[in-house]
């Protein structure tokens, strides 16, 4: 919020957290950075290739903040297309 100078909607967390997805998307592409997996050239397809790097699996996870499982994973990479 203060980083983008956006306001803190506390009624609405939710827009605010994308709100500053958004402005750190903007702020990777004017540095002429891919803001997305798809910018980079990977497929949807690609993403049990790219959990299986993580060591992740239905019982396993990564992580210590918030443990990472292998359908947690999936999930973030789909929403990085």
């Amino acid at each position: 919020v203060r980083v983008w100078g956006l306001p803190l909607d506390e009624a609405n967390p939710k827009a605010t957290a994308l709100a500053g997805i958004e402005k750190f998307a903007q702020f990777w592409q004017s540095l002429g950075m891919p803001a997305s997996l798809t910018e980079i050239g990977a497929k949807v397809e690609d993403i049990p290739k790219l959990i299986a790097t993580l060591g992740v699996s239905d019982t396993k996870a990564v992580g210590r903040f918030v443990p990472i499982y292998a359908k947690d994973a999936e999930a973030i990479y789909r929403s990085a297309f």
